[in-house]
């Protein structure tokens, strides 16, 4: 039994999530799509890291990398469904990509924190302090190529500003 689209009572932005096209050079401005599924992927992986460490440690200490992994997970793909849907990010879409993409940054900072100094592991705190300006750096990437997308795609379809 074929179900049609209409049919369907789900929020419109998963549904394209579902139904997404991957060929990045089909979509106007495709740096929006390569951006969000790049940070889809490598937050995916890196969740599914957390959850091991939440699950298999001998310490049984939760890993905050399954919230902000998670969060930043579900934003990307927020994010991806904005592009497949050829719209500009709108103030709303930014503050909710940014702010994930930054909490992944701050847990990477508590870590680097906890790392050289209750924990002392100095590896451990340079791995997290790497990684917490890496997230730093991806986040105002973000942040500078949504502003970018929406002054290319406003000058010529206003209408398509997704909240």
């Amino acid at each position: 039994m074929l179900i049609e689209k209409e049919t369907l009572q789900i929020r419109p932005w998963l549904l394209t999530i579902f139904s997404c096209n991957f060929d990045i050079f089909s979509h106007k401005d495709p740096y929006l799509k390569v951006y969000s599924v790049s940070v889809l992927l490598f937050s995916l992986i890196f969740w599914s890291w957390a959850l091991q460490n939440t699950v298999y440690m001998r310490s049984h200490i939760f890993d905050f990398g399954v919230i902000s992994f998670g969060s930043a997970a579900l934003s990307s793909s927020y994010l991806l469904a904005i592009a497949n849907l050829n719209a500009c990010p709108g103030p709303s879409a930014r503050l909710v990509v940014l702010g994930s993409h930054g909490v992944v940054a701050l847990n990477y900072l508590l870590g680097a924190i906890l790392g050289a100094s209750y924990l002392k592991r100095p590896g451990y705190a340079v791995y997290c302090g790497a990684f917490s300006v890496l997230w730093t750096i991806i986040s105002l990437m973000g942040r500078k190529l949504m502003h970018a997308t929406g002054d290319r795609i406003s000058t010529t379809e206003t209408s398509n500003l997704v909240r």
